[in-house]
């Protein structure tokens, strides 16, 4: 877990690049050349100091990388594509990488999170990216005479509130991509690639280098078994760490199936809220205490006391009171030295654990229409408020999902979740309130494979 800013063009001085410093306290690198400036903050996981200084170069010293996040398959892209000259730090494989086959198709090959900067000197263009699910941040502004990036929204210069951003957050709790709170800066979507040139900062290409398919839901005859072998897959990627890692766990089922199966963990972590947690998930932990080891915290907590810290933590906030709770582990997770942490973040939303997959009234879909006139084709009506649908500017609209592509309704509530939901929300503030207590948060449900097997694959009972 690590962060930067940079800029293109004109640098203004009043910029505070260590305002982001918590999510590198190990190590800081600048970079300045051919018009760009990047600030490189590290928290080192994997590799030493030495290994892991950004950006790395491919040996023609074409591509330059800055990279926020894990690569885990990192060795073996290294030896599908005969790639030499790796270390022991992650990142280090993608430049020669990115030289060998290409920028998208490294991306769609990456199993692992990031966010990432790619410097080409050849072409003088700068890519801007994120993973396929939006784990990690970026975050970026156009101005007349420079082009600023920041991996955490607090970086750019509060002077306006975004109309757009603002009637996300009305609506269902949070901003959405590519819609920020702050006028003028954006947020890369998950999947996307973004294509600038250093010399005309308004001249961008965006190409989506991944995302679910719609025509593949469903359709493909993939059996539990081959599921099973991902979501084991998944984990073992992600137990990829110089340092331990400790599992959140809630009682539920997928951080549960997270500590019975993640060989990587080394303590598992049970944060008793008292009244929060209900019986099921208390009993849940009582029965794991014969199988598993787990350390039980009791968590005295006052809203008040912390919440001008959490709201600072958030960076870019929320309105979900479970990023509230999220702080108070993070903060006692930071005190215990820690700094790898698992949660089941993605589970519910890929294995329709929520009662609203599994429960859906008709009633409510007709006081949907009754109140928005269109219940089920603005793609976030479902699940919040969405009262505030009548500007009639274009940039206020929600992609239009229609029902009717997918083959139930359940699936489409799903879609939703990973399109919206999670990136915009649960993703959000699991990694700005981490990454402000020097953190990497690790959600093993959402890899590429696994996720794809799930969503495509006619074996699993999907039906309403």
């Amino acid at each position: 877990m690590c962060g930067f800013v940079g800029h293109l063009g004109d640098v203004d001085n009043s910029y505070n690049d260590n305002i982001i410093q918590h999510r590198g306290p190990d190590s800081q690198y600048l970079y300045e050349c051919d018009n760009i400036k990047v600030n490189f903050f590290r928290l080192a996981i994997n590799g030493s100091e030495k290994d892991g200084r950004q950006p790395f170069v491919s040996d023609s010293n074409r591509y330059s990388v800055w990279c926020n996040g894990e690569i885990f398959n990192f060795r073996i892209l290294a030896k599908k594509y005969s790639i030499k000259g790796i270390n022991s730090c992650d990142i280090s494989v993608l430049p020669n990488l990115f030289e060998e086959i290409g920028i998208s198709k490294v991306l769609c090959e990456i199993r692992g999170f990031f966010s990432m900067i790619i410097y080409d000197s050849f072409k003088k263009k700068i890519f801007l990216t994120v993973d396929h699910f939006g784990i990690k941040p970026l975050y970026y502004k156009i101005a007349d005479n420079s082009f600023t990036f920041s991996s955490e929204l607090r970086y750019f210069k509060k002077k306006n509130l975004s109309k757009a951003g603002l009637k996300n957050y009305f609506e269902v709790g949070s901003a959405l991509y590519p819609n920020s709170l702050i006028e003028n800066v954006f947020s890369v979507i998950p999947g996307e690639l973004i294509e600038v040139e250093i010399e005309n900062f308004n001249n961008i290409i965006k190409e989506k280098y991944w995302d679910i398919n719609l025509s593949q839901i469903g359709s493909r005859h993939i059996d539990l078994e081959t599921i099973y072998k991902n979501l084991d897959t998944a984990l073992e990627r992600n137990s990829l760490s110089d340092y331990p890692i400790i599992n959140l766990l809630s009682g539920g089922v997928d951080s549960t199936y997270l500590a019975t199966h993640g060989e990587g963990i080394s303590n598992n972590i049970f944060f008793d809220f008292g009244k929060i947690k209900d019986d099921l998930e208390r009993n849940n932990i009582s029965n794991l205490k014969d199988k598993i080891e787990i350390e039980i915290v009791k968590i005295d907590y006052d809203f008040l006391s912390g919440f001008d810290e959490y709201i600072l933590s958030s960076d870019e906030p929320v309105y979900d009171f479970a990023g509230f709770v999220y702080y108070i582990l993070m903060k006692n997770i930071k005190s215990k030295g820690s700094r790898v942490v698992w949660n089941g973040t993605g589970g519910d939303e890929l294995l329709f654990g929520y009662k609203r997959y599994n429960e859906l009234p008709r009633w409510k879909n007709f006081l949907g229409f009754l109140k928005n006139k269109q219940p089920l084709t603005n793609s976030y009506d479902f699940l919040k408020k969405g009262f505030c649908n009548k500007f009639d500017n274009e940039i206020f609209n929600i992609d239009s999902i229609k029902k009717n592509s997918f083959p139930n309704q359940k699936e489409y509530f799903r879609y939703i979740d990973f399109k919206y939901y999670l990136p915009n929300n649960l993703l959000r503030y699991t990694d700005r309130i981490s990454s402000f207590h020097n953190i990497e948060s690790r959600v093993p449900f959402l890899d590429v494979d696994l996720i794809e097997s799930i969503f495509y694959s006619n074996s699993i009972n999907k039906t309403v």
